[in-house]
Order: structure tokens, then C-alpha cells, then sequence
């Protein structure tokens, strides 16, 4: 029978080395079939995708019956898939998120996927974000695009109601940077007349910064190519500006500090995607209802361009099977039926563009709401995650010297910002002399 038995990442990180080593050893010296594919799960997709690759594989085994899939699951992803790769264990199948993934491909880990998609698959089903968050500055794909996450917006539309507030969803131009920065005002109050605010206007800027989007609304970005990056961008006016529209906001007050926007107590989030929406309204709404909506991402001084959050399902160069490997992945998510499954089982934007309407029927979202995710996926001012060798480093130290020096330290952006584009140059220098 199949290993499904997870291994929990929970344990302390030795006995989490050790009891991975073992569950390896274990599947070594399980009996042989003809084939064996070990498919590297990843917990964090949560319990519904794990669910939906589980039941696939029974189905593969079944119409395969030389073939078994051990699935694996860790939470220490990377950690985990460079530990099986240097002891000669890597798996056939990952499920990296174009971020993290690309931090691996920078060092060769991936099996290009183009020969395979060129003979078994038609890549224009795909949402063009999709796709291009998991191809290298070479040309090779690295990854088969599983699901999408747009950040747009999504507002409370008893608030905007309640102090006349032209809402994003009914009158889209208006939905400006200059816009939403009154209307934060507008929201941001002492309801409870103790003297604190209790109420604000919009949620999350330091998830914002992080993500970077408010530099692509304002024409930039953080680097010269958001795949495989080679030059600092961070002294460009287009993140200089970007970052001082966040610190207007922060400096205001209109920013919650941790209120949740669950709770009804903020306007408007602009860094969370349609995939929220099973945990954020539904038993949390009965128990406090209010109305929601949907809307697109803000417009800067350029575009709405917006960060699109991409998952995938790689093969390693190791793989022996890799014929077998593309073959698993292609039953997984490589026909509409699979994708249509896949998002009524896990409530996720397939990167198939073909099932945004199941989409819908499995959410309960409006057409105006397909619409917007749409629309959003398919700007071509909208980019994928940063990724590449050095850019998670790069990562934690430009959010924690932006949040410790400028959010909370009141320092100028632009010198900070000049200082860290020094430190990032010499990160990115050091990482292609690797």
C-alpha cells in the first residue's frame, strides 16, 4: 500500500531531520513495484489540497497498477527538499509556490518542462501570469502552474455605505491611490468614544510593502526582472514613491495595527486574494455579518499592477521517471475535469483560465467578482513573485530595515532606500558569483 502517512514539521528541527531520514529509508525499502514516484507535499497548501492529491493518486494507481505514488508531506519545505537532494533522495514531484521554488532553480534542482509541454500539453489554457511565474530568465519552465492568487481588493461595503463612500466595486476609476487615502481618513474613527481608535480605514500596509505592489503601481520595480533578478532598482523615484505613499497612510493613523478585517472594524484590504474568502466570510460571518465586495487592485500613478501569487508541481533533474513524473502532473491538473476538481475540492483559482466559472459556482461569487479576478490576472502590469538566487535574503532585510528604520523609526525613505540598494547590489554580486 502507498505511504500517506504525513511527516509533520512541528518536531523539533533534528528530530524532524532524523524522522525524515527514516521515512526515506522506509520507502527504499518498501517492496518494489515497477515504478515508484515520490510526490514531496507540501502541509501548508492546507488540508483540501492535500485531500484532492491523496485521491488522485488512488486513481492513478488504480489505472496504473505498476506505478505507485508515495506522497511525502513536510512543512520545512525547503529545508526538507535540499535534505533529500544531497543525500541522492530527491523526490520525482514537488509543490513549490513560485517564490521559494525559485531560490532552488537558481541552483539547477528543476527538470525544464518545456520538451514535455511542447508534446503533452497546451500551455494557452494557462493564465499568462501562471505560466510566466515559472519560467526562468533562460526560457526553461521550472514548474507547471497549479493556482493563481491576485491580491485585489476586497472592501466592507456597510462601512462605505454608512459614510457615503462611492464604493470601488460600482465605480472602479475612481478607485485611485488619492481615493482610497481619503476614504481611509473618512473611516478611520473613534467609534466607542474611549478616546483610541477602533475603527480604520485599511488593513495590512506592512504585508504591502513587503509585496512590493504599490512600487509597481507607481511604475517601478524592486529589481531589473522580477525572475532571476541581476541589478537593484531600489534607487529609482518609482520606489521611493511607492514606499512614501505607505508612509503618509502609516504616519496618518488610517492604518489598522492589528485589528482583524474579519472582525468589520476596517475598510478595505488590498493584499489579500479571492482565496481568503472561504475562511474570512464564512463561519466567521455568521457570527458577525456584515457586507463585503470585491473590486480591483488600486491605481497608482501607472497601473493597478498587483502581485499574483502562483503554486506549482515541479520534477526534479534527479528524477528517474520523468516521462512517468509529467504523466502524474497532467492527471493532477492537465484537463479541464482535473482543474474543475481541483477547485471545487480546495476553493482555489486554478491557473487554468478554463474553470474560473466553477470558481465562481464553488465561492458564490457575482460576475462583477469573476470579472475583477480576471481582469487582474490577465494585466499585464500585474507580475509574479520576486524570485531568484539572493532574494529571499534580500526579502527579510529590505522588510525589516523598511518597517524598523522608516515605519517605526521615522527615518527619510530615500536615504534609507539608497542605503539599501548598496546591500542589495552586494547581495545579488555575491549570489551570481556563487
Amino acid at each position: 500500500m502507498p505511504l500517506r502517512t504525513p511527516l509533520r514539521s512541528s518536531l523539533p528541527s533534528p528530530l524532524r531531520s532524523l524522522l525524515l531520514s527514516l521515512t526515506l529509508i522506509v520507502i527504499v525499502a518498501l517492496p518494489a513495484s515497477a515504478v515508484e514516484l515520490v510526490h514531496y507535499g507540501y502541509s501548508g497548501h492546507g488540508d483540501r489540497w492535500r485531500e484532492y492529491v491523496a485521491q488522485k493518486a488512488e486513481e492513478f494507481e488504480t489505472l496504473h497498477p505498476d506505478v505507485t505514488i508515495q506522497i511525502l508531506e513536510e512543512s520545512a519545505y525547503v529545508d526538507g527538499y535540499l535534505v533529500m537532494s544531497a543525500g541522492d533522495l530527491a523526490p520525482d514531484i514537488s509543490e513549490f509556490n513560485a517564490r521559494d521554488g525559485g531560490q532552488l532553480q537558481a541552483q539547477g534542482l528543476f527538470l525544464d518542462l518545456n520538451p514535455y509541454l511542447e508534446r503533452m500539453f497546451d500551455t494557452d489554457v494557462f493564465l499568462p501570469i501562471s505560466l510566466r511565474a515559472f519560467t526562468w530568465s533562460d526560457g526553461s519552465v521550472w514548474g507547471f502552474p497549479v493556482d493563481s492568487g491576485p491580491n485585489v481588493t476586497l472592501f466592507n461595503r456597510d462601512l462605505f455605505e454608512q459614510y457615503g463612500l462611492a464604493s470601488p466595486d460600482e465605480h472602479p476609476d475612481q478607485w485611485t491611490w488619492k481615493y482610497a487615502s481619503e476614504v481611509a481618513q473618512v473611516l478611520t474613527r473613534d467609534v466607542n468614544g474611549d478616546g483610541e481608535f477602533d475603527q480604520w480605514g485599511i488593513a495590512d500596509t506592512a504585508r504591502l510593502w513587503a509585496q512590493s505592489t504599490t512600487v509597481r503601481q507607481a511604475g517601478g520595480w524592486l529589481f531589473d526582472r522580477a525572475v532571476n533578478p541581476t541589478e537593484s532598482r531600489f534607487n529609482s523615484p518609482e520606489v521611493l514613491r511607492g514606499l512614501e505613499f505607505l508612509v503618509d497612510l502609516n504616519e496618518r493613523g488610517v492604518v489598522a495595527p492589528s485589528a482583524s478585517f474579519v472582525a468589520g472594524q476596517v475598510g478595505f484590504n488590498v493584499t489579500a486574494s479571492p482565496g481568503a474568502i472561504p475562511n474570512w466570510f464564512g463561519t466567521n460571518r455568521a457570527e458577525d455579518p456584515w457586507d463585503w465586495g470585491m473590486a480591483l487592485p488600486l491605481q497608482g500613478p501607472a497601473n493597478r499592477g498587483t502581485l499574483i501569487f502562483t503554486d506549482g508541481f515541479q520534477i526534479s533533474r534527479e528524477s528517474e521517471h520523468p516521462e512517468l513524473a509529467m504523466e502524474w502532473i497532467l492527471f493532477l491538473m492537465g484537463t479541464v475535469d482535473a482543474s474543475d476538481e481541483f477547485v471545487r475540492l480546495t476553493g482555489r483559482i486554478s491557473a487554468n483560465r478554463n474553470s474560473l466559472p466553477v470558481l465562481g459556482e464553488t465561492l458564490g461569487l457575482t460576475n462583477q467578482m469573476l470579472d475583477v479576478i480576471s481582469e487582474t490576472m490577465i494585466d499585464p502590469e500585474s507580475y509574479p513573485n520576486y524570485t531568484g538566487a539572493g532574494v529571499n535574503e534580500i526579502r527579510g532585510l529590505y522588510r525589516s530595515q523598511i518597517n524598523s528604520r522608516v515605519f517605526q523609526g521615522g527615518e527619510s525613505p530615500r536615504n534609507v532606500l539608497l542605503d539599501l540598494h548598496q546591500q542589495v547590489a552586494a547581495i545579488l554580486e555575491q549570489a551570481r558569483a556563487e
